[in-house]
């Protein structure tokens, strides 16, 4: 049973690599993408979001998959390798950022594209599939190995946090001062896209490595009100961070952030919009920094609940506070 399951995790792995080699051979050809089901595929791959850190997603997805056929085929023929845990750790943990990132461009195609591409979408459906076999072969295994190393997932998630954290405030930083001019331009959009990038990778971090830390503890952290809390915020960022994504990415070049007339009533509404969510992120990655430096809290959950939200509610009305005094021509943006 278990050789069988290898086999398919392989063979998912195969299908992906040869998937990604269509999409990167079709790219480099500047020839047209077929969409076998009449979607927008070449809209889609050729898109500013098939892009990541300046690497395309076909190459990841090649490196990927191919990572992926190459260890479950020697977990096949050298059963041996299965049995060192780092090397499954590393390949749970891979799955599971794959399948995380997987969900992520799929809303990107339905909120923020509105077009579909089959391959892509195949590809979706082979890092879940994937995800689930690696989870469902190894997850008991895995959670004593979890609890040995419990120190070193905890410096990961550390580190996925610190990273979101910093890039979060980093953007907030160069968002003040590229409004210097009240219009942020299309070099300085590119900019900020890079850093919700950067961003959504630690995110990443944070999620998969939670989980882990979650399973190797599970009965204690399911009581434990700052981990629960922290969970919570990480929740709303990754929601609130979609809707930056989906709402206010896409039109930020077209935004004035300086004094309005009468007939711009929409821009209005779409720069309070985007000054509200920009609190919530700022507030929200740094409560998951502070809860995550602390070891324990002596507060209840709805205590550290009620704190956190009625702080995201002050930092809303000052957002909206700000954005009104430049509305006004009031203020100036140093």
């Amino acid at each position: 049973m278990e050789s069988l399951l290898y086999l398919i995790v392989a063979s998912c792995g195969l299908a992906g690599f040869t998937l990604s080699y269509l999409i990167f051979k079709k790219k480099k050809e500047a020839a047209p993408l077929v969409c076998p089901l009449k979607f927008h595929c070449d809209t889609v791959v050729h898109s500013s979001y098939s892009r990541i850190f300046g690497i395309a997603l076909e190459s990841l997805g090649m490196l990927y998959y191919g990572l992926i056929f190459i260890s479950y085929m020697t977990f096949l023929y050298i059963p041996e390798i299965g049995t060192f845990r780092p090397f499954v750790l590393a390949i749970t943990l891979g799955t599971g950022f794959a399948f995380f990132f997987s969900l992520y461009l799929t809303g990107i195609q339905a909120f923020v594209l509105r077009q579909w591409c089959t391959w892509c979408l195949m590809s979706a459906g082979l890092c879940i599939t994937i995800f689930l076999l690696v989870i469902q072969s190894s997850i008991f295994d895995t959670i004593p190995y979890l609890q040995a190393y419990r120190p070193f997932i905890l410096g990961i998630h550390l580190f996925g946090t610190l990273l979101g954290f910093g890039s979060a405030i980093i953007s907030d930083i160069f968002f003040m001062k590229f409004l210097k001019d009240f219009k942020i331009s299309k070099d300085e959009s590119e900019t900020l896209k890079i850093l919700s990038q950067i961003i959504w990778f630690g995110l990443g971090i944070i999620v998969i490595s939670g989980l882990m830390l979650f399973l190797s503890d599970a009965e204690r952290l399911s009581q434990s009100a700052k981990f629960l809390v922290k969970m919570v915020v990480v929740s709303v960022i990754i929601v609130n961070g979609f809707m930056l994504n989906i709402i206010i990415a896409p039109k930020l070049t077209s935004i004035s952030f300086g004094t309005l007339t009468f007939g711009e009533k929409n821009i209005r509404k779409l720069r309070r919009l985007a000054f509200a969510l920009g609190a919530i992120s700022a507030t929200s990655w740094t409560s998951a920094f502070i809860l995550g430096l602390m070891r324990t809290s002596p507060a209840s959950f709805s205590i550290l609940l009620s704190s956190y939200l009625a702080i995201i509610f002050m930092t809303i009305i000052l957002s909206q506070l700000f954005e009104t005094l430049i509305s006004k021509g009031k203020i100036e943006i140093e």
